[in-house]
């Protein structure tokens, strides 16, 4: 069953149909692949063949990958480098790279999936706690407000 975090909490009502989601492991990874995800999802994953999290980001609706709200995209990010990270002060630089869900595909293997990159895709680099002036207490804060969900 996936983690999920309510955008409506931070940013009020107008996202009270969106969510974000993600798993912890690779077995988690595979599971929500299979049986949650939707199409139009927005899966994001650590680029260059990095192990990650698989962190979604429903947006009822969502056409195109540039018309994702700045802070949700923001909000999926901080939420996707809590998650990837082992430990929280870690400084490291991540690049991710994001695509709908529908050019996603799972494998035999647990947590593998192939990515069609001739799909809209879509990277940040450079992604740093910094970057978004986000401190270690609130991606501990926002990772305790996250709790296991049926979607």
């Amino acid at each position: 069953m996936p983690w999920v975090i309510e955008p409506s909490k931070y940013y009020g009502e107008k996202y009270a149909n969106v969510i974000i989601y993600s798993g912890l492991d690779k077995h988690d990874n595979t599971e929500i692949i299979k049986e949650y995800v939707l199409p139009n999802d927005v899966w994001f994953h650590a680029d260059k063949n990095e192990h990650s999290a698989h962190v979604y980001l429903r947006i009822p609706g969502l056409k195109k990958l540039q018309d994702i709200p700045p802070e949700l995209l923001n909000l999926t990010l901080i939420y996707f480098r809590r998650l990837h990270i082992k430990d929280r002060f870690d400084h490291k630089v991540i690049n991710i790279m994001y695509t709908f869900a529908k050019n996603v595909k799972p494998t035999e293997e647990d947590g593998k999936v192939i990515v069609d990159l001739k799909a809209e895709t879509l990277r940040t680099s450079g992604l740093h706690p910094k970057s978004y002036g986000i401190n270690n207490e609130t991606l501990v804060v926002m990772f305790n407000k996250s709790h296991m969900k049926t979607l």
